[in-house]
C-alpha cells in the first residue's frame, strides 16, 4: 500500500492469508433409517474459524434422499453413502436403509357369537407390535355376515361363517357364529352362595340388564351382583333394561 503526502511518500506491506480450509467435518446422528422413515444428522466443521457452508447429497437417491439441512428419508433397502463438502473438503457417511417390519402373526380377540339384530366389535393384535402396516378385514361369507374396516361384526342371517384377518401376507380366520336373538335371559353363574359372599353373573345378551331377587332380606341384588345376607333360597330374576318382556330366571 502506497501512502503520499506532499513529496513524502511511504509503502507499507500488506500480507492476505488464504481463507481457512476444512480440515474435518464432524457428522453425528443415526446411520440407520427404515423405509418411508426419517432420521436427522448434524455436521460440525473443523476448524470452527472455517466460513465455507457445508453441501449435502445423497450418492443415491433411490436408496435415500438428503435436504440441505441433513434430514435423511428412507427410500429403498440398501447402503449408500451421504456425501458433504466444505470448500475443497469432502467427506463420505455410510447410511443403511431396512425394510419396514411385517407381520408375524396375528391374534384377533372378541366374543365368537353374535345374535342378528346386534354387532360384535373384534380387534386384531399384530405381531410384532412396531408394524404399520393395514390390517384388512374381511367375511368368508357375506351371505351371513359383514366385517367393516375396523373389525365391527354386522350379523345378517344365521349360520356360522369365519372373519378373514390379513397384514403383510400373514391371514387369519376367525370363527363366527350367528344365532337369532333369544326370546329369553340365561344367567350364568353359580347358584349357591354363603353369607355375606358376593356372586357375579353374566348373561347371554350384551345389553343392559337388570337383576330382582324375590326376597332381598335373604340375598340382595347389587350391580349385577348378589350379596348373601342369610340362610335360605330365593328366585333371581333377569329383565332387559329397556324391554320387560325379556326375562330369564
Amino acid at each position: 500500500v502506497i501512502v503520499k503526502c506532499n513529496e513524502f511518500v511511504k509503502e507499507i506491506e500488506i500480507k492476505v492469508n488464504p481463507a481457512p480450509e476444512a480440515t474435518d467435518i464432524i457428522v453425528t446422528g443415526a446411520t440407520t433409517v427404515e423405509v418411508n422413515k426419517n432420521i436427522q444428522l448434524e455436521a460440525t466443521v473443523v476448524p470452527a474459524e472455517v466460513e465455507y457452508k457445508i453441501y449435502w447429497s445423497s450418492e443415491n437417491t433411490n436408496i435415500f434422499t438428503i435436504d440441505q439441512t441433513g434430514y435423511i428419508t428412507g427410500v429403498s433397502e440398501g447402503t449408500a453413502n451421504v456425501i458433504l463438502k466444505c470448500g475443497q473438503f469432502e467427506k463420505k457417511i455410510s447410511i443403511t436403509v431396512t425394510p419396514k417390519p411385517k407381520a408375524e402373526d396375528i391374534i384377533v380377540k372378541g366374543k365368537q357369537k353374535v345374535y342378528i339384530g346386534n354387532t360384535l366389535q373384534l380387534t386384531a393384535e399384530v405381531i410384532p407390535s412396531i408394524v404399520e402396516s393395514e390390517v384388512v378385514w374381511a367375511s368368508s361369507n357375506a351371505n351371513i355376515l359383514n366385517v367393516t374396516p375396523n373389525g365391527k361384526v354386522i350379523p345378517i342371517m344365521v349360520g356360522e361363517a369365519n372373519v378373514i384377518v390379513k397384514c403383510d401376507g400373514v391371514e387369519k380366520s376367525y370363527p363366527i357364529i350367528v344365532e337369532e336373538y333369544p326370546t329369553s335371559i340365561e344367567i350364568y353363574g353359580d347358584s349357591n352362595i354363603k353369607v355375606n359372599e358376593f356372586k357375579f353373573y353374566e348373561f347371554n345378551i350384551e345389553e343392559k340388564v337388570v337383576l330382582y331377587s324375590s326376597d332381598p332380606s335373604i340375598a340382595e341384588v347389587a350391580n349385577n351382583s348378589l350379596l348373601g345376607k342369610k340362610e335360605g333360597k330365593i328366585t333371581l330374576t333377569a329383565y332387559k333394561a329397556d324391554d320387560n318382556q325379556l326375562v330369564g330366571t
